[in-house]
């Protein structure tokens, strides 16, 4: 059962938190990696050009003094950032949407359902999050059937005038807890 409804989200950072570490982790990861490949990089072409002769500095591959070398660099990272702005979106907002949903849900409202956008992560989750909310209302819209005609059958004995006052008082205040079931659930 897949539930697509079409919406943009306006804002790209909807968890802070997690969004933040998420951007933090992928850009060091990146930023380490392409330290180690460099250095690697580096001690390979020293031991190839000692193997012929030729010592290498790091000026002779890297010129600091490259106005270009730093604005790449930076460009590179921004692009970093910006994919794992992306990325996260894409699941920050999927558990944005599962946080109000159970807050709906732990409201009463049976008929909620999550929706999320069309390449948003966590689809799977919400598959089974509505599955679960519906088998829920199944299950309360059965126990309220279920009351309802207890309360009738209840109803029933109240005409019954050789009962004693006491046993129809019991019978009321029975009425009146039945008729509370399923008062709080939106079905």
């Amino acid at each position: 059962m897949s539930i697509v409804k079409a919406y943009k989200r306006r804002t790209y950072i909807v968890k802070k938190p997690l969004q933040y570490r998420f951007i933090a982790w992928v850009a060091g990861t990146v930023v380490i990696a392409v330290g180690v490949m460099l250095l690697d990089v580096f001690i390979t072409i020293n031991r190839h050009a000692q193997e012929v002769g030729l010592t290498v500095q790091v000026s002779d591959l890297y010129n600091p003094a490259d106005p270009f070398t730093l604005l790449k660099l930076f460009i590179y990272l921004i692009g970093v950032v910006y994919a794992s702005l992306l990325l996260s979106h894409r699941v920050a907002g999927p558990i944005y949407r599962f946080e109000r949903s159970a807050d709906e849900v732990a409201q009463g409202d049976l008929t909620h359902k999550v929706f999320l956008r069309q390449r948003d992560e966590l689809v799977e989750l919400r598959d089974s999050f509505n599955s679960m909310v519906d088998a829920l209302r199944g299950k309360v819209a059965g126990d309220v059937a279920c009351a309802f005609r207890a309360k009738k059958q209840l109803e029933d004995l109240l005409q019954d005038v050789t009962l004693p006052e006491p046993v129809l008082e019991k019978i009321r205040r029975a009425i009146g807890d039945i008729g509370r079931v399923g008062k709080d659930f939106k079905i």
